[in-house]
């Protein structure tokens, strides 16, 4: 059975949830630019023939290492039993009770606290203040 979050134990997750995402951030970035600079690589193979094996080693590890980092992270909020809806601008959603069903909390990377919540058919764009149905 799911869990569901009440609105004080969402809240009480947000600054953990601030550093992963955050962290998550940083490393989606730095796979793009691993992903971009092996591509450069394999254009300059093709085209003058020079490669650095090295470098290619290198590039092989680091992106290893930040794979393992994000799945690791992806890995948390399977743990959580919440969902990242949007990792460009941290987009959560945990799932709660409402009237017998369940429904999401709905949060994003810089709000102070879990104000807003949806239906599980619906998303962001459908979000409603939190009113006191939730209390």
């Amino acid at each position: 059975m799911p869990h569901h979050y009440t609105i004080a134990q969402a809240n009480s997750m947000l600054q953990e949830l601030t550093r992963l995402i955050q962290s998550m951030q940083v490393d989606s970035r730095q796979r793009e630019m691993l992903r971009s600079r092996a591509s450069e690589m394999k254009g300059n193979t093709r085209g003058n023939g020079y490669h650095s094996p090295g470098e290619e080693v290198t590039l092989a590890q680091a992106t290893k290492q930040v794979e393992e980092s994000l799945q690791k992270s992806v890995q948390q909020f399977v743990d959580w039993g919440i969902e990242l809806k949007d990792l460009n601008i941290g987009l959560v959603d945990f799932p709660a009770l409402l009237d017998g069903r369940t429904v999401f909390l709905c949060w994003q990377l810089g709000e102070s606290t879990v104000g807003f919540w949806h239906e599980t058919s619906t998303g962001y764009a459908s979000r409603e203040p939190l009113d006191d149905r939730f209390l």
